[in-house]
This record gives C-alpha cells, sequence and structure tokens, in this order.
C-alpha cells in the first residue's frame, strides 16, 4: 500500500471515530433529557423520587451539569511518540496543511493544539504573564506561519531564544475537527525531564477521542524506552491504585513512520514492533499499525 493511501486510510479511520463519538454523546444527551421528561412527569410521586435519589444521589441538578460537560468539554485527540520521531510532520499531513516547523532537531518542546477555526490564529500561553494572540491575514504562507511557531515550540527558534511556553493553541482550519475536537501535540520523550508535561499527557489520557502514537522505524522499532512503555507503566499504577481509567484503548492509532529507512529489515523490524504492542497494549489489533514514511510522501 502506498503512503498516499496509508495517510488516506488513517484520515478515514480517525473521522469514523470522531463520527462514532459524536454519535455516542448525542444518544447519551437523549438518555440524560428522557431521565430528566421522567421525572417531571413523576413530581407527584415524591416517595419514589426520594428513593432515587438515595440510590442515585441528586441527579436531577446533577444531569444538566453532565450534559454542560459533556457537550463543551475539551475532546482530544493526543498526538505522542519518542523524539523526532515525526510527530510534527505527520500533524502537517493529518490536517492537509504545514502549519507546525518541521526539521532534524526535536521540534515540539510544549504543549500544542490544533482547534478548528475560520481563521488562522495562534494563541499562546507563557508561563508567566498574559495570553498573546497572533491574527494571519487570510492564505498566509506556511513559512511565515512556521516561523512565528518556531519561536514558542521548537527548543531552538531560527535565530532567536525560544520563549518559554505553558501551551500553544492554533487556530486553524480543519473542518475533521468536530465540535470541540482537538489535535495535541506532546513533546517527544527525550525532549525535556519536566515531568509537569508528561503528568499533563497523562490527565489528557482518559478523556481523549483518539490516541496516536507515532513510532520511529528507524530506531530500533521505535519501542524500546520510549513513552509509550511509560504510558504502560502509569496504566498498571491506576489498576494497582484501584482507580477507573476511562480512556478506550480500541482508539488508538499507531504510526510506525520512517519505513524506508528500515530497507531490507522490514519484516524484523515490524514482527518487533507487532510483538511489543501485543505485549504490552491492552487487546492489540494489527488493524491499529500503520507503516509509512512522511517525509517521502511529503516530497
Amino acid at each position: 500500500m502506498s503512503d498516499e493511501n496509508v495517510a488516506r486510510q488513517g484520515q478515514r479511520v480517525l473521522t469514523d471515530i470522531l463520527n462514532f463519538d459524536l454519535d455516542r454523546k448525542t444518544k447519551l444527551v437523549e438518555v440524560y433529557n428522557d431521565i430528566l421528561q421522567l421525572t417531571e412527569e413523576l413530581q407527584g410521586e415524591q416517595c419514589f423520587l426520594d428513593e432515587l435519589k438515595i440510590e442515585f444521589g441528586d441527579f436531577q441538578n446533577l444531569i444538566p451539569n453532565f450534559k454542560e460537560i459533556l457537550l463543551e468539554a475539551e475532546c482530544p485527540i493526543i498526538i505522542a511518540g519518542e523524539t523526532s520521531a515525526g510527530k510534527s510532520g505527520f500533524i502537517n499531513l493529518l490536517i492537509g496543511r504545514d502549519i507546525l516547523p518541521v526539521s532534524t532537531l526535536a521540534c515540539t518542546s510544549t504543549i500544542v493544539k490544533i482547534r478548528n477555526a475560520d481563521e488562522i490564529l495562534i494563541s499562546i500561553t507563557p508561563e508567566k504573564g498574559d495570553k498573546k494572540e497572533i491574527l494571519f491575514y487570510p492564505d498566509p504562507e506556511p513559512a511565515t506561519i512556521q516561523k512565528v511557531l518556531k519561536k514558542y515550540v521548537s527548543l531552538k527558534g531560527s535565530n532567536e531564544e525560544t520563549i518559554s511556553c505553558k501551551c500553544v493553541d492554533i487556530h486553524v482550519p480543519v473542518p475533521m475537527l468536530k465540535g470541540n475536537t482537538v489535535i495535541v501535540d506532546t513533546p517527544g520523550i527525550g525532549t525535556t525531564a519536566n515531568p509537569e508535561l508528561t503528568a499533563r499527557l497523562f490527565e489528557f489520557l482518559p478523556r481523549a477521542v483518539a490516541f496516536i502514537y507515532i513510532i520511529d522505524a528507524g530506531h530500533a522499532g521505535g519501542l524500546e524506552t520510549d513513552r509509550l512503555l511509560s504510558i504502560f507503566e502509569e496504566q498498571r499504577k491506576l489498576k494497582q491504585s484501584g482507580k477507573l481509567i476511562e480512556f478506550d484503548v480500541s482508539r488508538t492509532i499507531f504510526v510506525c513512520n520512517k519505513w524506508d529507512l528500515v530497507e531490507g529489515e522490514e519484516d524484523d523490524v515490524l514482527q518487533h514492533v507487532r510483538k511489543t504492542l501485543s505485549e504490552h497494549w491492552p487487546n492489540f489489533d494489527e488493524k491499529q499499525l500503520f507503516l509509512l514514511s512522511v517525509k517521502e510522501f511529503r516530497g
């Protein structure tokens, strides 16, 4: 299968996941509405309502809050992977725009969120100080956007010191991102020793609509000491502590990038990746794995 077909297939899978999530939320809202309607009809049955409150708490007041959270809460698609695995290039490919700066150096050093919008706007939340917004004129050159972003998301900006940021929000037309869905690009493992960023990844994970993990196929299969194993360990800790994890592992996409670098070793590398994922990722299905060379696809 060609890289172009792989990319399109991955986009279709992600679109199916987003449609499924939206449909599920719509049905849940309908259930909430039916419950509220039923309680209205049972206003004359106070004893019965009191029994329901004993069993389920103050559900009449809680359900409106649940509905608001369900409809307005941010729904992240998390992109993670090891340093220089090609996350930024893959995101550009996924959204069909050369927005994020790409280089052979480690790129992303902060949390980056991409949201669907009519205009292209970058919102920077610094570690200290007030937010800053940069609005671009219609149809800006990709190089213009990347030059600005390098100052805020790269370890080393172009001839400038990178500005320390807590988060960068990129508003750009991406029709695929329906509702409050947002792509969250996380720093690669090895990019930073800041435990706060790793903790924020785990905060996003339970709410994730989908989780896309970029594997560096040119580096021992990309699954030796990277962030994925840290996620495995975090899941074990959550289970051992009795905490529930809401993240649906079946909505995970693994992208084996830089496949062009394993020429002559394809079978060995693919077997290693499949074996590692099967042993560590719950209910891993080979249909979740895609082989791709973002660099070759982009030309």
